[in-house]
């Protein structure tokens, strides 16, 4: 096993040479590696990247973009890497397993005097180039597709393997932003849907798994550091109008507006004080609807709003003379950019009761 650990200790300025031999241990373990992860050394791969071998390469034929570990590290990782300590302190302490996912590289096409990229690994390509390592075991890729970026297979990495720094929130909304600018999108031009179709697009080709609450929350910042609401705003005039067709159609129910204050109940009663002779006999459902959505809270809003329906339902069945003709189920209009994808936009959804929304928009796939 040890002949699989390699350490490295710190020799002040003298420089360090790894031998060729160990080109072969990392080769005996790489193989099962690379059967198993098929997400990166094979067709799965993100970025336009395909693996290619394996090598021990010069340090200084290596760019270590130190200009843009800002951009790696910080367009994929907001900040320094949070796990930069611990990665050194492994490599340090316990030595470089030879039997781990390397130090990833990409062959250099271009006319820089390098003729390889880092696209993973920054960190531990700056311990052992602190430690005055003038080579280093490396995966090598070829760009094979150059109508992708490279930079996804590193957003890919950083929360891939032993040890590694965590890929959070805040670096892949930076990541996000980078590539809506560099893709050329102007955010204050574009509707919800299209703003959501570039966001999902760039999560798909990241080919990993991302938290829904997450690409919410960068949905969010993005459209309001482009000024839009993430959220469609509906008061009670709009509300009523949307609701005329559907009513107009409608034989048997009429759907009654109702927001979230308390004026709901006098509402009410005067819709029933002056109610058209032909809806008399047709049950009501209550369709709640809110004006303005908290920014950074539009989705809690949004459903506590809907899930509000059922209490005030509740409730106005229990006070008014129309208890026979409440529905048991209540009507809202999706106002979240989110839904728009299971729910069409406009078109009500329906809340059974003693269901929540987020039961509800779960059970649709």
């Amino acid at each position: 096993m040890s002949k699989f650990l390699l350490k490295i200790q710190s020799m002040g300025e003298t420089k360090q040479f790894l031998p060729e031999h160990l080109v072969s241990y990392h080769q005996t373990w790489s193989p099962s590696i690379r059967e198993t992860r098929p997400e990166i050394f094979g067709d799965e791969c993100v970025g336009g990247l395909r693996w290619s071998t394996t090598e021990i390469i010069p340090i200084e034929k290596i760019n270590p973009r130190i200009d843009v570990i800002d951009k790696i590290q910080g367009a994929v990782r907001a900040g320094l890497n949070p796990e930069a300590q611990n990665i050194s302190s492994s490599v340090l302490n316990k030595g470089w397993d030879l039997r781990e996912l390397t130090i990833c590289v990409s062959r250099d096409t271009s006319d820089s005097p390098f003729d390889y990229v880092i696209r993973e690994g920054c960190t531990r390509y700056l311990t052992l180039a602190g430690l005055q390592l003038q080579n280093i075991i490396c995966e090598v890729f070829d760009h094979v597709d150059t109508e992708e970026d490279p930079d996804y297979f590193s957003v890919f990495m950083n929360d891939y393997g032993n040890p590694r720094g965590k890929l959070d929130a805040p670096s892949l909304q930076l990541f996000v932003s980078s590539q809506v600018e560099r893709q050329g999108f102007d955010l204050s031009l574009m509707s919800h849907k299209e703003i959501m179709d570039v966001t999902d697009d760039i999560f798909t080709r990241l080919n990993k798994e991302i938290p829904r609450k997450v690409k919410q929350d960068i949905r969010y910042d993005l459209m309001k550091g482009a000024g839009i609401k993430p959220y469609e705003t509906l008061d009670k005039a709009s509300c009523d109008k949307r609701l005329e067709p559907i009513n107009d159609e409608s034989e048997d129910v009429v759907y009654l507006a109702m927001g979230s204050d308390p004026d709901n109940l006098r509402l009410l009663t005067r819709y029933l004080r002056n109610e058209p002779e032909e809806n008399k006999n047709k049950r009501i459902v209550f369709v709640p609807y809110k004006a303005s959505l908290s920014v950074e809270k539009a989705e809690k809003d949004f459903y506590d709003l809907a899930n509000a329906g059922a209490t005030m339902r509740q409730t106005l069945r229990d006070l008014v003379s129309c208890v026979n003709r409440v529905e048991n189920w209540t009507s809202i209009f999706p106002q979240l950019p989110q839904l728009w994808d299971k729910f069409e936009k406009g078109k009500l959804m329906t809340i059974p009761e003693n269901s929540t929304i987020a039961e509800v928009v779960d059970s649709v796939g």
